[in-house]
């Protein structure tokens, strides 16, 4: 039997095989919890997964694609067959793809087509995953935490990344209509707003100058790393924070 603060809860983490994911992964398999590392990568899934059972915990690897219904019904599906149930969801999978990033920008340019993917991934994806994986939680009966990630984006206007930004306004608002559906159940629905967290990925995706302009952006004026996010992810998944949900979290 495991032991810790998540012990003998399972939690499917979306995402898992890099950045912010892997460090969700391996901390929450660390306080306990079974972890179902899903990612559109499988060789980085299991390569977590693979480090999380040597250290000794529970964890297995899931192929997902948030643009693709048959596979986010099969994750769902995936983790009640090998545990049995599920308790914890974190929807941190987003639609990143360069292609798609660097051709957001302001509304008057926005391609149609653009605007249609980044939603479909930011949005539509993480809806079709946690109506997959809630009908699982009630018929549980211990209730369950449902943690977005979403952005600063979502709440700050700029110049650019128009559809980016409003695919993560609608994850928050998304949160309160979850929060407030799932509570008979006890299931709690709470958003991650990050800063810009210093993963691989950002470095695909910005310059080291404006990296660094982002992390200078913060009030600590310190650089945002992933295990700090999932520190957090960690409280919100456990019962210590049985009490918080409808919240946005801005870190």
């Amino acid at each position: 039997m495991s032991s810790g603060k998540l012990a003998d809860k399972v939690a499917i983490v979306t995402g898992g095989g890099s950045g912010v994911g892997e460090a969700t992964c391996e901390r929450l398999a660390r306080a306990g919890a079974a972890v179902v590392v899903a990612d559109i990568n499988l060789v980085t899934a299991e390569q977590t997964a693979e480090r999380i059972r040597v250290e000794g915990h529970q964890a297995i690897a899931a192929r997902f694609d948030l643009l693709d219904a048959e596979s986010i019904n099969a994750l769902a599906a995936t983790a009640m067959a090998r545990f049995g149930r599920i308790d914890v969801l974190h929807n941190n999978a987003v639609n990143n793809a360069p292609e798609v990033f660097h051709r957001d920008g302001g509304f008057l340019e926005m391609d149609s087509e653009v605007w249609d993917k980044i939603f479909a991934g930011n949005v539509r994806g993480q809806m079709e995953l946690t109506r997959a994986v809630v009908p699982h939680m009630i018929a549980g009966g211990r209730g369950g935490s449902i943690i977005n990630t979403s952005s600063g984006a979502g709440t700050n206007g700029q110049m650019t990344m128009s559809a980016y930004g409003a695919s993560k306004g609608a994850l928050n608002s998304m949160t309160h209509y979850m929060a407030v559906q799932f509570a008979p159940h006890k299931i709690r629905c709470n958003t991650l707003i990050l800063p810009a967290v210093l993963t691989r990925g950002l470095e695909t995706l910005f310059t080291a100058e404006q990296v660094e302009r982002l992390i200078n952006q913060s009030l600590l004026k310190e650089p945002t790393r992933p295990d700090d996010i999932a520190a957090v992810v960690e409280f919100l998944a456990s019962d210590d924070s049985r009490v918080i949900t409808g919240k946005l979290w801005a870190i």
